[in-house]
This record gives C-alpha cells, structure tokens and sequence, in this order.
C-alpha cells in the first residue's frame, strides 16, 4: 500500500514516463546496492579489497540481478533499506528502525530480520521500529483510506490459491503443485505440504541462527550488534523461501547469506557444495523446466546446511592478508 500510494502520483504523466522514472530509480538503487553491499561486508571483517572484489564479481553474472532490473521491481531498493538499517545499528537506532520499516513496507518479508534485532534486546531501536511502521502505515490510510490494506490481504490470500505449477516460481508452494497431482493426491495436500516445510525450515534456521550467535560464526567481536550481524544471514533465507510466491528475482535477497559464506568454507567438499548452490542461485538462467528449475528453491538449503556445519575458515584470513600485501596504487613521479 505504501508502495502504491507513493506512485499513485505518478499516474497523470502516464505509462511511459512512469517506467521511466522507475527505471532510472532502479539503476540508481544498484548503484547505492553496489557501494551498500561493500561496506556491510567491510562490517563483516573483509578487507576493503576483498569486499571490492567479491562484490564487483557479484554483480557483474547475476541472472536475480538482471530479472529485477529487467523486471523493474523494488528489491534493490528494498535491500538498500535493510543494509542501512544494519550498517546505522546501533550508532543511530532511529535511522536503522525507519530504513528496516520502510522495507518492510515494500515488501513484508524483511519483517523476518526483525527478529536478529529482538536477540540484541535493544527496546529502544524496537520502540523506534514500532513507531515507524505505525506512522508509514497510516500514510495510505491518510490518503486512500483502509481499503488499500484489504486488497493486499485479498491478493496475498489469492497467492495461495494458485492452482497452476510456475517453474519459475521456485516456492515450496508451486513446487507442490507440479508433483501431488502426479501422485493424485487432493489439493488439500499441497497447502498442508508446503505449511510442514515452510515450519521445518524455520526450526532449520533457529536452530542455524542459535548456533551462529553463540559461535560467532560470521562476526567475532563482542561490540554492540554482534548478535544482530551474526543472527541475521540464515534468517534471509527463511525470509525468502517462506514467501508463497518466489519469482527467480527474489534470489538476490540471500545475498547476503551467501557471501558470508567465504568466512566459513574450508574443506574442498564445502567449496564444492556451496559452488553448486552459487551456480543454480545466481548464474543458472531462467527456463521452464522440472526439475532444474527448482535450483533456486534447493540452493539457499544447501547454504544453510552449511551454515550449521561449517566452521571457521583459515582461507578468508589468509586471503585478507594477501590481498593487502600488494602495494596501492601510487602515482609516478616522471623523474624517477
């Protein structure tokens, strides 16, 4: 609704300069995306030149990447909004609560993460974010009144009614429809199907979140906010695969899950494994076809297995290190 009602002033300059504005409001978030990402992994203890590098290589081959800008959808600048809101915590609790509440009303999902803050028990950045999301909300209502907010629950009930199997939607949901009717089962079965698994992944990620904040596994230091960074990767994924639709540009929200990721491989089985999930994440193209077309719903399970395996890793540092020994580019004197 907060989404609609903000465009709805667009409506009289008509369709095209409506795609218009949008588009260049998109290129606009990948830039911000681009420089956002590389400082939050900079948070994460990557060197400036790691963070660099990972996040040019990121961007550069990225089918969810290309299908959101191709697509014009909000999930760059909802992304935007949540690097923010963890890269303002805890130094300015209002801006990172407003930034995670204006994500959350693109985009309901994000409200997942906001159970990462409840572990730093921060009442006041709650206290911020309750606030926040109240006064948003009361935006559309101000405007268009509370029917907006009936017709999202309308489409979000219509959502789950789908009857048709969409590769491309790779949810629990849709993947349920494509294989009980082969089996004839009723299709009672598949909302009850997709409900087991959307609850088994979410005992999966408590218990993956538990044990990255009580290993530390992806932030180490003891400051303020090290449950919150550390909580918060495995939670992207069920943010994203809870969802009842998940169009292949939903993939860029595990980002985050996934690059963090280098902190934790060691073993050549775990490169291996998190390749595999990498390449049907991100670098598989899209098409209609069982079942590689569900890459996208396995590969963020196999990232978070490995969440829950895997341990420090010797590489990353060594990497670090490596990659600060060479000499920064310095300007030559013509002399010399």
């Amino acid at each position: 609704p907060l989404w609609a009602t903000a465009l709805q002033f667009l409506v009289p300059l008509g369709e095209q300069a409506i795609l218009l504005i949008l588009w260049l409001l998109n290129i606009f978030s990948l830039f911000v995306f681009y420089f956002l990402l590389l400082r939050v992994l900079e948070r994460y203890g990557f060197s400036t030149r790691l963070a660099a590098l990972v996040t040019t290589l990121f961007i550069l081959v990225n089918v969810p990447l290309l299908r959101t800008l191709g697509y014009v959808q909000v999930n760059l600048l909802v992304l935007d909004f949540i690097f923010l809101s963890l890269l303002f915590y805890p130094n300015r609790p209002f801006v990172s609560a407003l930034s995670l509440a204006l994500a959350v009303h693109l985009k309901t999902s994000p409200a997942a993460l906001v159970l990462a803050f409840l572990l730093e028990r921060d009442w006041r950045w709650l206290a911020w974010f309750a606030l926040n999301l109240i006064v948003l909300a009361a935006i559309p209502v101000a405007i268009n009144g509370i029917s907006p907010y009936f017709d999202y629950l309308h489409n979000i009930y219509g959502l789950t009614q789908l009857s048709d199997a969409i590769f491309h939607d790779t949810s629990f949901d849709s993947f349920y429809r494509f294989i009980l009717p082969i089996l004839r089962l009723d299709r009672a079965w598949i909302e009850i199907a997709a409900n087991i698994s959307k609850a088994l992944l979410a005992i999966g990620t408590f218990f993956v979140m538990v044990k990255s904040v009580h290993d530390r596994s992806f932030f180490t230091s003891n400051e303020r906010g090290a449950n919150l960074l550390n909580a918060i990767p495995p939670l992207f994924i069920s943010m994203t695969l809870a969802s009842p639709v998940v169009w292949e540009h939903h993939g860029i929200f595990v980002t985050l899950a996934f690059l963090l990721m280098f902190k934790r491989l060691e073993s050549p089985p775990e490169w291996m494994w998190f390749g595999l999930a990498y390449f049907l994440e991100f670098i598989l193209p899209t098409f209609d076809f069982f079942p590689w077309s569900y890459g996208r719903l396995l590969a963020p399970l196999i990232v978070l297995w490995l969440m829950g395996r895997t341990h420090s890793s010797t590489f990353f540092p060594r990497l670090n290190l490596w990659l600060d020994s060479f000499p920064a580019f310095q300007k030559v004197d013509a002399d010399s």
